[in-house]
Parts: C-alpha cells; structure tokens; sequence
C-alpha cells in the first residue's frame, strides 16, 4: 500500500465578493503533495496559484465569500481548525516563503531578531543564544557571508537576492513538515533568479519535508519538482509527473504553454509564441470547458460540459474530453 500523501486537498473552492460578483477563483481543486517531495504549480496570472497557496496558509482576504472542502495536513482538516489552532500550525507544521522579501520582512527589527523569533514557536524554551546559533549555521548554508556580524543588520541593508536567502533561511528554521514558496524569483533579476533557483536544488539536501513550488517559469519547475500541477482559471488543467507532463502534455493548455517558452537557439531568433486570448473571468464561469475559447481543438463536446478531471494514466489527470 502507498503512503499516504502529506498535504490532501479535497474539492477546494474558494470564492471572493468583488463588485461584479462572486469570483469563483478556485473551484474543485483536487491536488496530492506526497512526503518528501517537490510539487511545481504553474500558470499563467490569474489561474489561482497564490490563492491556492494562501487557502492552505488560511491567510485569505477580508473579501472571502467561501471557503469549502478539505485542506487535510496528515491527519489534521486546516479547514476546520479555529483561527488560534491555526496560529500554531503556522510556523510550526507549515512555513511559506513570500513573493517579494522586503514586505515579508519587519524593517525596524535586525535580521537576528526576526530569525530568532521565528524559531520561538517551534522551540519556546529555547535561549535567545542558541536560537541565533541556529541562525547563523542555516544562514551560511544558504549562502549568506559573514552570516555572523550579519545577525545586527536591517532588512533594508541587504541585496534583494540576500533578503530571500534570509526568507529561505527563516522558513527552513521552522523545519516545516511542508515549505510553500510562492514565486520565490519574481522580484529579483534573472542572473539573481538563477542563484535563488540553484539554491532551492540544493535546499532539498537540508529539507526533508514536502514542498509547493509556484512560479512562472516552466523550466524552473522542470529542474526543480517531482510533479506538476497546471492551473487554468481557478482549476487544476493537468497535474503529472513532471518528465511525464513536459515530455507528454495531455491538455491542449499545457501543450501551449510549452510552445511558449523559448528553447533552442533558432527558437530564439524566431517570432515569440502566444496563447491567443485571455484568462476567462470567474465571475458566472459556464457550464463547459473554460478553455475552449482559447483552444484550437476544441469540439462541441468541449462546451457541453465541465470536463471531468481524471486519471488518463497512472499519477497524470487531465481535465479535458480529448485527453
């Protein structure tokens, strides 16, 4: 018998009042992270990835129409734990690590301040001394020089790259039994990108938990993760093992998000490839296919219909009637 997965989502929706409407932003979402490994999500804005991982955080926005399904973190339901119970989750069995550092990060505490008082949670009888020892050791293995005399510095006096090497530090201090990264490299430039991606290659020699892995970047995620979820307008589209879904694309949106990206030096020198519309609204999503718009094989069955998302092969899924 297999293990049972670590993080289990179960028909996850998640909807907003906005003034147009409710926003149905995730809508049945059925996703298994197993132990021990690197789950990629990827999509283009809008398709639900931050929201995915801020329904698991249950750090939602005022706005929230409804929250509903299973969030099961082992044997624990997130959805139904009271908001201090939450609290202790937080930090402790979870940690995340945000898009942009220097929101994440107090500005008027030092970095060894904030990196200690992360730890209080998981160690409260821990000193303040063997706490900024700790620090210091994960600092310098996620590359941070002189990580010591570091300790007294503010947020604002480090890089952008090194704001999130502290990030990365602060969340695996927690030793979090599943890490959420939510587009780690956005807001950092590509050659400090590149440093951050080859980072997280080796934070997995450190980190023996489970993590989410949201970004962009397609052939990040296909160096980085075991597995991959692809979002379109709220939903999963297909989720695979990641040789499996980048070798063999069963939706007609993974295939064209794959098109897009820029490979081989003619592809370089070659006009630059598109997906023709836009994400669709999720305010009254119909009854059918929401990529059959943009698809150029959609059929009539394709709009008959919200396509099942099921099992094609073992461990790949796909929603769509042609897969």
């Amino acid at each position: 018998m297999s293990e049972a997965p670590l993080l289990s989502i179960r028909s996850l929706d998640v909807d907003f009042h906005t003034r147009s409407g409710i926003a149905q932003v995730l809508r049945g979402v059925d996703l298994d992270i197993p132990r021990g490994a690197i789950m990629g999500v990827v999509g283009e804005s809008g398709s639900g990835k931050s929201t995915l991982a801020s329904a698991i955080m249950r750090l939602l926005p005022g706005n929230l129409a409804a929250l509903r399904g299973e969030i099961r973190l082992g044997d624990t339901d997130l959805l139904k734990l009271s908001d201090a119970e939450m609290a202790r989750v937080r930090g402790q069995r979870i940690a995340m690590i945000f898009q942009d550092p220097m929101t994440a990060l107090n500005p008027v505490f030092t970095i060894g301040t904030q990196l200690a008082d992360a730890q209080r949670g998981r160690w409260p009888k821990a000193s303040k001394r063997e706490l900024l020892e700790r620090a210091v050791d994960m600092m310098a293995k996620v590359g941070i020089p002189d990580p010591k005399r570091r300790l007294t510095q503010y947020p604002h006096e480090f890089s952008g790259g090194m704001r999130q090497r502290i990030m990365i530090a602060m969340a695996l201090l927690t030793e979090p039994e599943l890490l959420i990264a939510d587009e780690p490299t956005t807001a950092l430039d590509v050659t400090i990108e590149a440093q951050i991606v080859k980072l997280f290659e080796e934070v997995r020699e450190i980190f023996s938990g489970s993590m989410l892995f949201i970004s962009h970047s397609l052939a990040v995620v296909s160096s980085l993760c075991d597995s991959v979820a692809v979002m379109y307008a709220g939903r999963p589209a297909e989720v695979a093992p990641s040789t499996r879904l980048f070798e063999h694309p069963a939706h007609p949106y993974t295939a064209a998000l794959l098109a897009c990206e820029v490979g081989s030096e003619a592809e370089r020198h070659a006009p630059l490839r598109s997906i023709p519309g836009q994400v669709p609204s999720v305010i009254n999503v119909p009854n059918a296919c929401i990529y059959a718009d943009r698809c150029e094989r959609a059929i009539e069955t394709c709009r008959s219909g919200v396509p099942l998302f099921r099992e094609i092969e073992p461990g790949h899924r796909a929603a769509c009637v042609l897969a």
